[in-house]
């Protein structure tokens, strides 16, 4: 099933909007709720929304982070899944941090340097300095096979085109 994660509102136009959706990333090419995974935006008030990050891409988004001083930038959070009724079989998405900075026509994998099990599950953007933006992180599975869940932080002064971990003290 495809259910929503975060939602952004714009603080100076409340008839814009994007929501991050996610679904079973293993699923993307099938006629399943999958299909309908990715980032949504509106700009009319909920009128109409426009899938701007989509199936062709690794597209079960669990977070996102927009600009608000320039909402065409736009941050999405991968999310890594178990097969359903195969444990042992772990597929992930092809990347953890997507960035658009041309409200979706475009997208570029991020180079966070963390594992592809990871799940982006928040992002964080400061927005007196919008190059600067948090990403919490943890394992998409949990279970003796696996370990235990990891958590961790990243962090990036430049808009994503670097990171560094937060991770001591975890």
């Amino acid at each position: 099933m495809a259910e929503p994660f975060q939602m952004w509102v714009s603080p100076t136009d409340p008839d814009r909007a994007c929501m991050a959706l996610s679904g079973q990333p293993n699923r993307l090419g099938s006629n399943g709720p999958a299909k309908f995974a990715g980032v949504y935006c509106t700009r009319d008030g909920g009128d109409l929304w426009s899938q701007v990050l989509h199936d062709d891409m690794s597209s079960a988004i669990s977070s996102l982070g927009v600009v608000n001083s320039d909402p065409d930038t736009i941050y999405a959070g991968a999310n890594a899944s178990l097969q359903a009724g195969q444990r042992s079989n772990v597929t992930f998405t092809d990347g953890i941090v997507y960035k658009t900075t041309d409200g979706g026509a475009t997208w570029d994998e991020l180079p966070t340097g963390v594992l592809p099990n990871l799940r982006a599950f928040s992002i964080q953007i400061d927005q007196s300095n919008p190059e600067r933006l948090f990403v919490a992180m943890r394992t998409g599975v949990s279970n003796d096979q696996f370990g235990d869940e990891q958590l961790g932080v990243l962090r990036s002064e430049d808009g994503g085109a670097t990171f560094v971990s937060l991770t001591n003290g975890f």
